[in-house]
């Protein structure tokens, strides 16, 4: 969940989320050096651009106005990852298998607004290209009901597509008590590389908040890396 932290940013969802070390920061320093520098986000994609939002199928007001932060590998700068050629960006698609509906609420770091869809039992997201923002990057949160009680899917990709996706999964914001929790969801990601950090699926099984593959604590590791080609799918339920 914490690759916002390199940018100095501070955590506003939960009081209870503590900001990462100083160490997070110093492995990426010199990978994101003059990223806030920048005055309008660029994609070097041979002119690819991101996909339209999808309509809302029903706005609300946003309870929470900031993404949560997440840091930057400890690692520092990763070489570039292999086998984007075309230039493609990929895209996250939601699932919805809860048997009830979920809020997606998607939140810009640095913007007052936000975009709310109501995705119903059984409906799929449009999916959305993934974009880059210069001020840092996007959380994706989702729940049950308009409350904070939310699982949050959270990206940055980098400005050079060759540098890839980063992106988590943070728990530390959802309650034992939520469907999510109870009925637990998976990952699966099509891309033209994978590795450790870019696995093709993974699930957290229903029946406890408590997942190896997502953020439980604020300093815990598991942000990833995948190439931007990435399309990645989140369903929520079934497991």
């Amino acid at each position: 969940m914490q690759f916002l932290q390199a940018f100095g940013l501070v955590a506003t969802l939960a009081s209870s989320v503590t900001a990462l070390p100083q160490d997070y920061r110093a492995g990426a320093s010199t990978y994101f050096a003059g990223k806030l520098a920048a005055a309008t986000p660029t994609i070097n994609a041979g002119g690819a651009t991101p996909a339209p939002s999808s309509p809302a199928v029903e706005l609300a007001a946003s309870p929470v106005s900031q993404p949560v932060p997440w840091a930057a590998p400890a690692s520092g700068p990763l070489a570039p990852l292999p086998g984007l050629s075309s230039g493609k960006i990929g895209t996250l698609t939601i699932v919805n298998q809860l048997g009830k509906a979920v809020f997606v609420n998607w939140v810009i770091y640095g913007d007052t607004s936000s975009h709310h869809e109501k995705l119903p039992h059984g409906g799929t997201s449009t999916p959305q290209q993934w974009e880059h923002l210069a001020k840092g990057g996007m959380s994706v949160k989702i729940g049950t009901t308009e409350e904070d009680d939310v699982l949050q899917f959270e990206y940055h990709l980098e400005e050079i597509l060759s540098k890839g996706l980063y992106w988590d999964m943070s728990s530390i914001n959802l309650s034992d008590s939520s469907d999510l929790v109870t009925h637990g969801f998976s990952v699966a990601i099509t891309s033209s590389f994978h590795e450790d950090r870019c696995p093709e699926f993974f699930s957290c099984p229903g029946g406890k908040r408590e997942c190896a593959e997502t953020y439980i604590h604020s300093d815990d590791r598991q942000t990833r890396h995948c190439p931007a080609d990435a399309d990645i799918t989140l369903t929520l339920g079934g497991q």
